[in-house]
Formats: structure tokens, C-alpha cells, sequence
């Protein structure tokens, strides 16, 4: 019995300090000030993006139109060549992902989504150029790297133009100001574009990366137009 009479007396004080905790949150909400820090607090994590979807976020080859004029050579007429190997942060184009991964150190990211590409990893890095934080794409295909990017999100035009000039001394380009596309002995590709965003996409002249990229999208045109007369077909039936 007086078992039965201490349980029952925990179980109405706890049920007052739960009824208090509800009051406060109440009171804190409606506050001016507090409401709207819960208020803010709760927008904040509503919208947190997470590591992975900030990543694959910035996956250059996720726009299937970029995949495709990779082996485009008319990308860019202004084109120059330059007597200096093309590459991209030490990495040579060819080189595996062991070997990237031991001259870089751990990547903060490597992608996890399914690419459009068979064969075909990307890994991230985080640096900083000019005191600006920076990503690096490394993408490898069949374990062969053939594709590395740089974008610099900035509105000051005095930064880009740092960031460009650095790329010019390195490759000897006497031209002032001059932006568009390197190709070296090899027609490895640098490729600098200027915008709101400044990219630079460094792209291997290697002869079977290129047919292979070529052969994965004519297959990937195909089932396009395979899945479009499908439903083509079922709409005929349909009307």
C-alpha cells in the first residue's frame, strides 16, 4: 500500500514538472524576443543543407549539356597553346585515384551519387585561393583521371582577375587580360570563364577518354529516345 501511494505521488510530480516545462516554452514563445529566436532556430535547421547534398550540389557533370560538350572542340574559338604540360593541382591527367589521393592527402567528399557516366567517381577538396575557400572536382573514369574544376563564387572583379593572371604567369601567357581556352602538346584542355562565377575546367586530351565519353552518351541518346516513343505509344493508346 504505501508502495502504491509513493508511485502514484512520483508519478503526479512528474506530471506537474512536465506541465511546468510546458508553460515556460509557452510563455519564452510567445515572448518577443525569445519567439523569434525559436523562430529562427527552427528556419535554421529546416533549411541546413547536408554535407552530401552540398557536394553533389556542385558535381559539374550533373548537367548532362557540360557531359556533352566536353568533346566538343568548338567550346571556345579563343583558343592558345601553351608549351607547358596541363595540370590540374600537381595531378597529371591518366593518373588513378590512389595515386591523386596520396599527392592530395584525404578528399573532404567523394560522391556517392549514380553519375550518368559508367566507371566514374568524383572527389572534393576544399581549398583556399586568395583568401577565398574554394572546391576542387577530381573525376576519374575507370579509375583514369580526365576531368578537374575550379569554381570561385565572387562578385569582385579585382579577385578573378588575380586568380586568372596566376593561371597565366604559370603557362606563359603573354597576352594582358586574355581568357579562353590552353591546349598543350598532349591537347590536354584549361579552359577559364569569367561570370559571377569564375570556372576554370581542366579536361584530358586523351583520345580513348574522349570516344569512350562519346560512346556512353550516344548510348545514353538511345534510351532516351526509346523511353520517349514509349510513352509516345502509351498515349496514342490512351486518346
Amino acid at each position: 500500500m504505501i508502495f502504491f501511494v509513493t508511485s502514484n505521488r512520483l508519478f503526479n510530480q512528474k506530471r506537474q514538472l512536465l506541465d511546468l516545462n510546458t508553460r515556460v516554452m509557452q510563455s519564452l514563445k510567445m515572448n518577443p524576443f525569445f519567439g523569434g529566436f525559436f523562430m529562427l532556430r527552427n528556419k535554421s535547421q529546416r533549411y541546413k543543407v547536408s554535407k552530401s547534398d552540398f557536394y553533389e550540389g556542385k558535381n559539374f557533370l550533373a548537367n548532362q549539356s557540360r557531359l556533352l560538350n566536353l568533346t566538343n572542340n568548338l567550346r571556345n574559338t579563343n583558343k592558345l597553346n601553351t608549351d607547358k604540360n596541363i595540370r590540374f593541382y600537381g595531378v597529371s591527367f591518366g593518373q588513378t585515384t590512389k595515386e591523386a589521393v596520396k599527392h592530395l592527402g584525404k578528399p573532404n567528399y567523394i560522391s556517392r551519387k549514380k553519375s550518368v557516366l559508367k566507371n566514374h567517381k568524383i572527389l572534393f577538396y576544399r581549398i583556399t585561393v586568395c583568401n577565398v575557400n574554394c572546391i576542387l572536382q577530381f573525376h576519374f573514369l575507370k579509375d583514369e583521371f580526365f576531368l578537374g574544376v575550379i569554381e570561385v563564387k565572387n562578385t569582385s572583379i579585382q579577385l578573378h582577375k588575380e586568380i586568372t593572371d596566376l593561371v597565366r604567369k604559370k603557362y606563359n601567357v603573354q597576352q594582358e587580360d586574355w581568357v579562353g581556352t590552353l591546349v598543350d602538346s598532349e591537347d590536354n584542355t584549361l579552359e577559364i570563364q569569367e561570370g559571377m562565377i569564375q570556372r576554370m575546367t581542366y579536361f584530358s586530351g586523351s583520345l580513348s577518354v574522349r570516344n569512350e565519353i562519346q560512346a556512353q552518351v550516344a548510348k545514353i541518346h538511345v534510351l532516351k529516345e526509346k523511353h520517349g516513343q514509349l510513352n509516345h505509344d502509351m498515349i496514342l493508346k490512351m486518346i
